[in-house]
C-alpha cells in the first residue's frame, strides 16, 4: 500500500528536485574534456577506411565503372537472403 502522505504531484516534485540537484554533477562528469587523439594503427585503419568510402563512392556514381561493383551487390544480396532467419 502507498504511503499516504504521497501524491502525484510530490512524486513530481520530488523528481524534478532529484534532476536539479544531480544534474549539475552528471552533466559535468559527461561532458569533461576526453583524450580523442589517434594513434598509429587507429590512423592507418581511419585511413583505409577512408579510402574505401571514397572510392566506392566514385564507383558507385560514375556510370560505366559501377558496373564493377555488381559482383559485390549480387553477392550482398544473395548472403542477406541466406541469413534471414526460418
Amino acid at each position: 500500500m502507498a504511503p499516504a502522505g504521497f501524491h502525484t504531484s510530490d512524486l513530481a516534485y520530488f523528481a524534478r528536485r532529484a534532476v536539479v540537484t544531480a544534474g549539475p554533477v552528471v552533466a559535468r562528469h559527461y561532458l569533461e574534456e576526453r583524450d580523442l587523439s589517434v594513434r598509429g594503427a587507429q590512423g592507418v585503419t581511419l585511413g583505409v577506411i577512408a579510402a574505401y568510402v571514397v572510392g566506392i563512392a566514385i564507383l558507385w556514381n560514375v556510370p560505366y565503372l559501377r558496373y564493377i561493383l555488381w559482383p559485390f551487390k549480387v553477392r550482398l544480396k544473395l548472403w542477406s537472403s541466406l541469413t534471414l532467419p526460418n
